[in-house]
């Protein structure tokens, strides 16, 4: 199975709004009545006068010229989200740039409060500018309101805001096996790419280009890198951006790689290393300074193709001691029984830590299971093989380890897996791990590994 990564996590708005979900829009069909031109049927309340609104305490969504649809829409969605973080008596309004004087922006709709900052409770703090703008509106960070406004417009069938600025992207490929941009699918992705992006940068995307070169002087934190070139001052907009040259932006918060990886514009990404916690709950195979964390799904069909055709081989490299293989758990199919399967395997670990004995078994398993997965018919197989497992190992799936296979599932979004199988691979030592998801061949692995050995 194959997922999308995620950045921008908004979730005192809307807990599902994420970059990752606007990927998701990215990689529907423009033709879908789910992300285009779908009839929505929403509910209209009358709000409060202007002067009212105007006055405060407000939330006020401001638009331009043939936006009320769209920043209504988007009222009822922030009314219901911010209203519990809001001095009592606070109104919701959508007002125009000219009625508020807000004509300035560098994005329409926008999220702008009358309220004073001392009055503004909970999370929804973190998330404001720390700005007072003409007539005393605070504003809403204007990246996380982009990144929402668009997922919401383009569900709803009402289009993405309009910038006031623009900018170019330049996207500098790694040199790490698979750390190089898809150019074929780039052409193809790239007008929906550009949508993500300029919610990102606050600016209007007007071009994408790859190099394998970074511009002067700047030494980028992860593969692919991706830069915004502008002649406004995107930092102003999003905190996240960091000037490194004249005119060029990079965030360094969230990692634009995975991003890139989760849309599969590259099979990789290398980012700067982050720490996997609980390695020693689950089993791992080899004792090499080469680290290979694979997250695997027991009813995804690609981790039993990888078990099967991959690992026999990878194996060998965990047994001359070059890597050492961390099998990890990221059940994605919202299966209980699948669930079930990961919890017992994690228990019979951690009473017996026998790693090689789990390994057996998890192969065996999904060359039995492989059929099945394919043909739709896993999950009762895959009970039948819990019963006899928890027969022979004399065990439940209930037992005090089974906790790590939740937080498995939380480390692997951590380092920005979000679909099975997730490969990380780091070196001892190194600051940075390659990040994949979805099947590889032996050929890549033996790359990354010797990639890794001088890196």
């Amino acid at each position: 199975m194959r997922a999308l990564s995620k950045t921008l996590v908004i979730s005192v708005l809307v807990a599902v709004i994420v970059v990752g979900g606007i990927a998701a829009y990215l990689l529907m069909s423009k033709s879908s009545s789910a992300t285009k031109g779908e009839k929505v049927t929403t509910t209209t309340t009358q709000q409060p006068s202007l002067e009212a609104c105007l006055k405060g305490p407000s939330a006020i969504i401001v638009y331009e010229k043939g936006e009320k649809d769209f920043a209504d829409t988007l009222l009822q969605y922030v009314e219901k989200q911010l209203a519990s973080n809001l001095p009592p008596g606070t109104k919701f309004c959508a007002l125009s740039a000219k009625e508020t004087g807000l004509t300035s922006l560098p994005m329409y709709p926008a999220l702008v409060f009358k309220i004073n900052m001392s009055e503004i409770k909970g999370k929804l703090r973190d998330f404001v500018l720390n700005e007072t703008l003409p007539g005393g509106y605070i504003p809403f960070r204007y990246d996380y309101f982009a990144s929402f406004a668009t997922q919401l417009g383009m569900y709803l069938g009402k289009g993405a805001p309009r910038y006031t600025h623009e900018a170019k992207i330049i996207i500098v490929n790694g040199n790490a096996p698979g750390t190089q941009v898809n150019e074929k699918y780039l052409e193809v992705a790239k007008g929906r790419l550009a949508v993500a992006l300029s919610a990102i940068f606050v600016a209007d995307i007007k071009d994408i280009r790859v190099v394998n070169k970074p511009p002067a002087n700047i030494v980028p934190d992860e593969y692919p890198a991706v830069y915004a070139e502008s002649d406004a001052d995107l930092a102003k907009y999003n905190p996240d951006l960091r000037e490194v040259a004249p005119g060029i932006y990079y965030d360094y918060k969230d990692s634009l790689a995975e991003l890139l990886a989760g849309l599969g514009l590259v099979p990789a990404a290398l980012i700067k290393y982050k720490p996997i916690p609980y390695l020693d709950k689950h089993p791992a195979l080899g004792h090499g300074k080469i680290h290979i964390a694979i997250f695997d799904d027991i009813m995804c069909p690609f981790c039993a193709k990888l078990y099967i055709s991959v690992m026999p081989k990878l194996i060998q490299y965990a047994k001359n001691n070059t890597i050492t293989i961390h099998i990890l758990d990221l059940p994605v199919h919202n299966s209980q029984v699948e669930f079930e399967f990961h919890k017992l395997m994690l228990c019979y670990y951690n009473k017996t830590h026998n790693a090689w004995s789990y390994y057996n078994i998890l192969y065996s398993t999904y060359k039995e299971i492989y059929s099945y997965i394919l043909s739709g018919k896993a999950e009762q197989k895959l009970a039948t093989i819990i019963k006899k497992l928890e027969k022979e190992f004399n065990i439940t799936p209930s037992c005090p380890a089974a906790k790590y296979v939740e937080l498995s599932i939380q480390h692997a979004q951590d380092v920005g897996i979000r679909g099975t199988p997730g490969i990380v691979i780091w070196r001892q030592g190194s600051k940075y791990m390659l990040i994949s998801m979805g099947y590889h061949d032996i050929g890549w692995f033996i790359k990354a590994i010797k990639w890794m050995e001088t890196h």
